[in-house]
């Protein structure tokens, strides 16, 4: 385990040294029971990044909650899923530690995101452009259209990402080849987005993302125990609806969403589409 977590901190390097961390060379490892430990020190604090059974927990000395919490199995891990791990533990660097601000230009994008001790505080709900921001750490290839988005639009068009440029692609695919291992990290990390965001951001992993299964009841029951609770039933209803003839007509507003507007308060695309398909339905036993 500890020859993990040394790997971990390896792929870390260079965002530990950017905050103002030590390197990963100057970072001793160390054992408590069954767990593998590293307290890194820095100008802005310390950090202690754990691996502790099948869980990476990263905290700051001066916050109780962790900036982040992912999977990595020393059963299974391989050297993708050391790198995707260190990925993400840099990320959650980045969102704590990076700047504040970025200055909004045309060749330099803002990108805020929610970081998780916001989340967690209350302060902030996750948002589908930290959504997708997350995505790439799993799923590098993702990268490149998170960047083009950004770039193109001045902002993060959450519909064009995951429906025209591919960014629900790898978890449809993982979904698809019933890659277990994938899908408890991928779904540790949905979790996480749908229960503390907000509602557009549960909308995008409900109809956008999750809403693609095309109510194929396997694939559903394939990935029913790794949802939270609260994901379950909107997931299932939403599939439900999409497969009517309704719902196809959502489906082609998806594809083809009106322009840019303003937004005003009204109801989330996900609460439209929970009633409608409620109402009126026959409703099969949930498969769970």
């Amino acid at each position: 385990m500890s020859k993990l977590l040394g790997d971990v901190l390896a792929g870390m390097d260079n965002s530990l040294k950017s905050y103002g961390f030590s390197g990963a060379k100057d970072i001793t490892l160390q054992q408590e029971g069954d767990s593998s430990f590293a307290e890194i020190s820095g100008s802005k604090g310390d950090l202690r990044l754990e691996h502790e059974g099948v869980k990476l927990i990263l905290t700051t000395s001066d916050e109780a909650t962790p900036l982040m919490v992912t999977l990595l199995d020393p059963e299974t891990a391989d050297k993708n899923d050391v790198q995707s791990a260190a990925r993400e533990c840099s990320e959650a660097l980045r969102e704590r530690f990076g700047k504040k601000s970025v200055k909004q230009n045309k060749g330099n994008p803002a990108n805020k995101t929610v970081s998780a001790a916001q989340a967690k505080a209350g302060l902030a709900a996750f948002d589908a452009n930290t959504l997708a921001n997350r995505l790439t750490a799993l799923f590098p290839a993702l990268r490149a259209a998170y960047d083009e988005n950004l770039k193109q639009n001045g902002e993060f068009f959450a519909e064009e990402f995951f429906k025209k440029q591919g960014g629900a692609k790898p978890i449809l695919d993982a979904i698809n080849r019933r890659d277990k291992q994938k899908l408890k990290r991928l779904f540790n990390m949905l979790n996480d987005i749908y229960e503390n965001g907000n509602a557009d951001v549960q909308s995008v992993i409900a109809v956008t993302i999750l809403g693609q299964l095309n109510n194929d009841e396997e694939k559903i029951a394939d990935i029913i125990d790794f949802m939270c609770d609260d994901m379950k039933t909107p997931v299932i209803y939403v599939n439900r609806f999409l497969a009517t003839a309704k719902g196809k007509r959502y489906l082609k507003k998806m594809e083809n969403p009106p322009k840019y507007k303003p937004p005003k308060q009204k109801k989330s695309f996900l609460s439209e589409i929970m009633a409608a398909g409620q109402a009126g339905q026959p409703q099969a036993p949930m498969p769970f």
